[in-house]
Formats: structure tokens, sequence, C-alpha cells
């Protein structure tokens, strides 16, 4: 009975670095040696790593447009909250006309905003010079409140 072969090696140079190719089977039996496959343990393990990955990447990807949309709703509703406050300061500073107060919607990029706008004093109230109104704009969208800004009109 021979006794198992030593492991025999050498170095072999691959490209930039080095690799270790092996010479001898290691444990001296035919069929024991590198079969350059993979186990069925293996392909599982390497199978729900993947699988765990994509779902962490997916469910980042879905959060990240998710928070976009709600960004760009926000985003709308200001500029209209802004415009809607501007206008109202036009409107103040003329004698002739009436303050718009109470709901309009706006339809901006296929999206329905509801605009609430109140005052205080009403916009019924005449407004004497030196004195103001505070007024607040309220942007909501889908049942949810996106925006709300306040402001001080002076007469």
């Amino acid at each position: 009975m021979n006794p198992p072969k030593a492991i025999r090696s050498r170095a072999v140079r691959a490209g930039a670095f080095w690799r270790w190719e092996h010479l001898a089977n290691p444990l001296g039996k035919p069929g024991s040696g590198d079969d350059a496959g993979f186990t069925l343990a293996e392909v599982i393990v390497s199978i729900v790593l993947f699988t765990v990955m994509s779902v962490a990447a997916t469910t980042a990807i879905l959060t990240t447009v998710k928070l976009t949309n709600r960004n760009e709703n926000r985003v709308l509703a200001a500029n209209i909250a802004r415009e809607q406050i501007e206008n109202l300061r036009l409107a103040n500073t003329t004698s002739a006309s009436v303050l718009d107060e109470g709901t309009h919607s706006v339809q901006l990029k296929n999206k329905t905003f509801m605009v609430t706008t109140a005052l205080s004093p009403s916009a019924g109230t005449s407004c004497t010079s030196g004195s103001w109104r505070l007024t607040t704009v309220t942007v909501t969208a889908a049942g949810q409140q996106l925006v709300r800004y306040d402001a001080v009109l002076a007469c």
C-alpha cells in the first residue's frame, strides 16, 4: 500500500496576480481531485444571497421613487401657495379689489390640489392704512395637507 502523495503546487502568474496550481491529487485517490464544479449547497447559498440582495435593491429603488413623487408634490404645493400669497398681496394693495377667501382647486401636472385661504380680519372687512391681515394658505392633495403658509399682509 502506497502512502498518500504530498500536495504539490506551484505559483503561476495570471496577469498581474499569482495563483496556485495544484499538481497532484491531494489525497492520492482517483476521482478526489478538483472537479471545478459547484455543490448543491453552494448553489442554494448563492441563490439565497442573490435573492436577499435583489429584494433589498428593489425595496431601495421603490422607496426612492415614492419619496421623489412625494417631494415633487410638496414642491408643486409650495409653488401654488406662494403664488396665492403673492396674488393676495397684490389684491390687498388695490382698494377696488375684493380678496379671495375660501377654497378652490388647482390642476397642475395632472394632479388636483385644493387651496384654502383664510384671512383675519376676514376679506369682507375693510383694511385701514397701517393695519394688517393675517393670511393662512393651506394646500392639500388627496386629503393630505402638503403645505401651509402663514403671512402678514400690510394694508
